[in-house]
């Protein structure tokens, strides 16, 4: 007899995963500064808790799916909006 089908429950603490170093990047000012994610999950979709170093500058970019970012710590400047702790965001793909 075969399981029934449904939506799968899966339940993990994000301290318990490895920091991963994804990338690094040069900043307008010509430092270097460095990505880390913990990848809480790959499929169907993509989760990670990422980190970025302090004063990472970001160039305006897309992504192929829609995304939501959660500032549980620090602050974000985002064109002339300052995103602090507690900010969700929503971004539609493209």
């Amino acid at each position: 007899m075969s399981a029934p089908k449904g939506p799968r429950l899966r339940v993990g603490n994000v301290h318990e995963l490895p920091w991963l170093r994804t990338r690094e990047q040069q900043n307008a000012d010509g430092s270097r500064s460095a990505v880390q994610n913990r990848i809480v999950a790959s499929e169907p979709m993509f989760v990670s808790y990422t980190r970025y170093e302090p004063g990472m500058m970001l160039a305006r970019h897309s992504h192929r799916a829609d995304e939501v970012i959660f500032i549980l710590e620090g602050e974000v400047r985002v064109g002339d909006q300052l995103w602090t702790e507690g900010t969700v965001a929503i971004l539609e793909e493209g």
